[in-house]
């Protein structure tokens, strides 16, 4: 899927077409996609492929045409009806006049950005734009670790009362 934004004023707006200052999100994009935008930008289409490997690390990766911040962002995955937390590589291409956003799925983190509910979010600011990100992304991962910790002490005290309940029968 890929999508393209532009803020105007307050105002975040879905556009059809690139535009100097937009934000293109890209998720699972296919091939076509892929290439359309790698041309556009003068890519080569393994920068734009690199976020669809879940084993890719992060990483800051700079060349003539663009800047790469490669991120791993925290997901919650669904699995025989348990919760498992892992993460997935995002993928954030800086380049002359817009910033690519890649990810192998839809992500909590970008979803604010898209329905217009980031304070302060303009597409043409790509330093704020990127920070904003990694906000959005530390504050999952301090939430889904808040989750671990209170499942870990839940099954904990569990397994305590099971065990006083094992030395009454």
């Amino acid at each position: 899927m890929l999508e393209f934004f532009i803020s105007d004023g307050m105002k975040l707006s879905r556009i059809d077409l690139v535009a100097d200052g937009c934000w293109i999100n890209m998720v699972a994009p296919e091939d076509i996609e892929i290439q359309k935008i790698a041309r556009r930008y003068q890519l080569d289409s393994d920068v734009i492929k690199y976020a669809l490997d879940l084993d890719e690390r992060s990483r800051i990766e700079t060349d003539d045409n663009y800047t790469m911040i490669l991120v791993n962002i925290p997901t919650l995955e669904e699995e025989d009806h348990t919760e498992l937390y892992t993460t997935i590589p995002l993928s954030i291409i800086l380049v002359d006049d817009a910033v690519i956003t890649v990810c192998s799925e839809e992500t909590p983190i970008l979803r604010p950005f898209k329905e217009g509910m980031m304070r302060s979010f303009r597409t043409q600011m790509r330093s704020r734009f990127i920070l904003q990100i990694m906000y959005r992304m530390d504050a999952l991962f301090l939430n889904y670790l808040h989750v671990i910790g209170y499942c870990q002490v839940m099954f904990a005290t569990f397994n305590s009362a099971h065990k006083s309940c094992r030395l009454f029968v």
